[in-house]
């Protein structure tokens, strides 16, 4: 990706390619996640990841890793963290 932010919704259609393939952790945990209208379902977890929560990580973005998200409202930070890197990658 280049070093220009996409807008979130060209950013998210690389979130939603990536739906089913096993993403990775900083830390190198494995998981995999699916889409349920604009969430995110992590399968390891009963964690939905929703569209206002997401929106906000992707202001923050890019950040080192999962503490970069700060103050705790990014919840499951390292999961987040993992598909925003790989999406990051496209």
């Amino acid at each position: 990706m280049s070093d220009e932010k996409l807008p979130y919704e060209e950013f998210w259609r690389f979130i939603q390619k990536n739906e089913g393939l096993t993403i990775y952790t900083k830390t190198g945990d494995p998981f995999t996640y699916h889409i349920h209208k604009n969430s995110i379902l992590v399968d390891d977890t009963d964690w939905s990841l929703g569209p206002k929560m997401l929106k906000y990580a992707y202001g923050l973005w890019p950040v080192d890793g999962p503490s970069g998200f700060g103050n705790g409202i990014v919840q499951r930070s390292s999961h987040v963290w993992g598909i925003f890197a790989e999406a990051s990658k496209k």
